[in-house]
């Protein structure tokens, strides 16, 4: 009885421990063909990367919150907070890519 109770308590552990590491932790916002900004998701802040583009981040999820192009897709897409979700104001030139603080096997990434 004891052995499958430090069983349950280590797994629950391990399952705790791996759904933590594997929230997204970043956000890459690019403007055109320039730097990329790393923004982290812990922080709520409010950023203007381009003229009348916002990105919102908030409650470990970001987001276009305004765009200057008449059809707001990027707006539309909402908010993001699973790693590889990404979106685009293509007017504006911004992307924003969401990933992990975890290392991985990638070396570059290229646009």
């Amino acid at each position: 009885m004891i052995f499958l109770l430090f069983f349950l308590a280590a797994l629950s552990l391990l399952a705790l421990q791996n759904a933590k590491a594997n929230k997204p932790a970043v956000a890459y916002v690019r403007q055109g063909k320039g730097e990329v900004l790393l923004l982290s998701l812990e922080r709520d802040q409010t950023i203007a990367p381009a003229p009348g583009v916002v990105i919102e981040v908030k409650n470990r999820r970001i987001r276009f919150a305004a765009s200057p192009c008449p059809d707001q897709l990027c707006v539309h897409s909402g908010w993001l907070h699973k790693a590889g979700q990404s979106a685009f104001c293509l007017p504006a030139r911004v992307s924003l890519v969401i990933g992990t603080a975890k290392k991985s096997g990638v070396d570059a990434v290229a646009y």
